[in-house]
């Protein structure tokens, strides 16, 4: 009996994370998706002191605008509810702010819309003005109203969850389905050279290709030995940006067959006990149940003490990990909670019909 109690209890508890996992797990398997259309992008990585970077930071905007104009630069920086609390962002969960190449990245290969267009009227007042000023506070002069017209706003197409990279670490991906995204015309023209290098080196802004990228390091005096020459101590390198992210999802991924592999040992267990149990039960009972049986009573009222006292217990069980599940996961819970109920009765009703025809053929 205690075990049977204890088995119930882990296959109800572990139900609601299982099942959290397994729905986690079609947003992996998306993520990873995106990764590897993403496995061609690499990120500059500083490794220099704070004021050598500083003083690299024009040949960085230079190198950008370069990249720029051989379509060969993609950027994605994406603001959270969280990281602007003042800010009434209204429906929308954040605001991201991307180039053309980034959108033709991660939309390639999908045959549905992607995104539509969101008129300015439909964007609250609050969040207009902060992407204005955003934009302002980044520039080199400040933003024209001519450059400004040239930003589009747009959201992802019903059923779409547009992949954006999260603001000061561009090698983690938000899905999101309610994502402001603001399409810059230029990021050289609308952001100054302190922002790029700042967002380069957070994989913000990625390049396309290693071999074309070093090229780019290289001829703007960004190799190794240029920086050398100038007297500089640190390096800049350059990186894939895919092959954490792929390793992350790949690594859900395993916990998630884990958790789901755990679970169905933990009800295959609980099952067994709740047979041992019964059968237990049944041969202790047996002298009692079989003249009852044979004097014309259901199983049901015989079994009726038995079953109510261990459908009270798991009652109890359950009403203890309702209370300390999440709410999303109840589902699931529910689930294994009446799998538990019925599989008890349902023990002890076979094991008093097989001690009965055991006694009835002088076997027990």
């Amino acid at each position: 009996m205690v075990i049977q109690a204890l088995t119930f209890l882990l296959v109800v508890s572990a139900a609601g994370p299982a099942w959290s996992s397994y729905k986690h797990s079609s947003a992996m398997a998306a993520e990873m998706a995106q990764w590897k259309q993403l496995a061609d992008q690499v990120a500059i990585v500083f490794a220099t002191e704070m004021n050598e970077m500083d003083n690299l930071e024009p040949q960085i905007g230079e190198l950008v605008k370069d990249a720029e104009s051989l379509d060969a630069v993609a950027f994605s920086y994406t603001y959270t509810k969280e990281m602007i609390m003042s800010v009434n962002f209204g429906e929308y969960s954040s605001v991201s702010f991307v180039n053309e190449n980034w959108l033709d990245l991660v939309t390639k290969g999908v045959s549905q819309p992607t995104v539509t267009s969101v008129p300015h009227e439909d964007i609250p007042e609050e969040l207009f003005q902060m992407v204005r000023e955003e934009a302002d506070f980044l520039s080199r002069d400040g933003v024209s109203e001519e450059l400004f017209s040239q930003f589009q706003f747009l959201r992802p197409a019903d059923g779409f969850r547009l992949p954006v990279s999260q603001g000061g670490g561009g090698e983690r991906l938000l899905f999101s389905e309610d994502v402001l995204v603001v399409v810059v015309p230029s990021i050289y023209s609308v952001y100054n050279d302190s922002a790029l290098t700042s967002m380069a080196s957070t994989s913000n802004v990625v390049f396309s290709g290693v071999t074309a990228t070093q090229q780019l390091l290289e001829q703007h005096g960004l190799d190794v030995q240029s920086l050398r020459e100038s007297g500089m101590k640190g390096e800049v390198r350059v990186v894939y940006i895919a092959e954490e992210g792929i390793l992350l999802a790949q690594f859900a991924s395993y916990v998630v067959w884990l958790l789901n592999l755990a679970l169905v040992a933990l009800v295959v267990a609980f099952t067994v006990a709740a047979g041992i149990s019964a059968l237990i039960t049944a041969l202790l009972q047996s002298k009692r149940d079989f003249p009852l049986r044979l004097a014309g009573q259901s199983w049901i009222s015989i079994l009726q003490r038995r079953i109510v006292k261990d459908l009270f217990a798991g009652i109890i069980i359950v009403g203890i990990v309702v209370v300390l599940q999440k709410p999303g996961a109840m589902g699931a819970v529910l689930v294994a909670t009446t799998y538990g109920l019925l599989i008890v009765p349902l023990s002890h009703l076979f094991a008093s019909q097989w001690c009965f025809n055991g006694v009835s053929r002088r076997r027990i």
